[in-house]
């Protein structure tokens, strides 16, 4: 496989992906709506798109973030001195 069809790959998987991605928002946002509306005072009924809009935003800056920091060759959420630490009780001498 040459670098031109690797990138012609690496394209179509992209576009894929946020097929899916734009379907699962909004699929997200026409199912939540609904619950918003029913459980938010009338006059707050325009607001029931907000709450999927945003969590699916965050999920979709993560997930993109995640992916920009596995390709510098960083890893994501805790390091291993804070693992090591973690729930650690011990006091020092």
């Amino acid at each position: 496989m040459n670098s031109v069809q690797t990138r012609s790959a690496e394209r179509a998987l992209s576009g894929g992906t946020w097929l899916i991605v734009c379907g699962a928002m909004l699929y997200s946002i026409l199912t939540v709506t609904p619950l918003m509306a029913a459980h938010t005072a009338d006059k707050w009924d325009w607001t029931a798109p907000i709450l999927p809009l945003v969590v699916d935003a965050a999920v979709v800056i993560v997930v993109k973030l995640d992916d920009v920091l596995a390709r510098l060759g960083g890893h994501g959420g805790m390091t291993s001195d804070a693992q090591n630490t973690r729930g650690s009780c011990r006091r020092s001498p």
